[in-house]
């Protein structure tokens, strides 16, 4: 998928959304794996997380270089056309010998995950929220 619009500031407001909505997905996916632990046959999910931030380096370079945002698809994250995405989760599969050894270290990976990620969303909506304010209009 190509950000239509070329404009740095309106196409990295763009990708800040999507990096802000993998977050706040990925942070759902990794609740369900404390949440849903006790369900039968429960394996731990985890997103393509490094996969998703190649594509999205990916990306910048291509703005850099050709003034242009592109996102490729990838096995795990399919972008469409309006700025939408998705992404699909894979078997997390230390989490999931950590969940047959030692539950309590299982939580804490996942609590960590959690903390992790809350730490990244938060930067990223900052990020755009300071970018917001900067076209704001100064009153005279």
């Amino acid at each position: 998928m190509q950000i239509k619009n070329t404009e740095q500031d309106s196409a990295v407001f763009e990708l800040l959304e999507i990096v802000i909505e993998f977050t706040r997905r990925r942070d759902m996916l990794l609740r369900s794996n404390v949440a849903d632990m006790n369900k039968p046959c429960f394996a731990p999910q985890e997103f393509p997380v490094d996969d998703f931030v190649n594509q999205v380096e990916k990306a910048i370079a291509e703005q850099i270089c050709e003034e242009r945002i592109l996102l490729e698809d990838s096995e795990y994250v399919k972008f469409s056309a309006n700025g939408g995405f998705e992404v699909y989760p894979a078997v997390d599969e230390a989490a999931s010998v950590l969940f047959k050894k030692d539950i309590v270290s299982y939580l804490r990976l996942q609590e960590e995950k959690v903390a992790e990620n809350q730490w990244l969303l938060t930067q990223a909506r900052s990020l755009l929220s300071g970018m917001q304010t900067a076209e704001m209009p100064l009153a005279v």
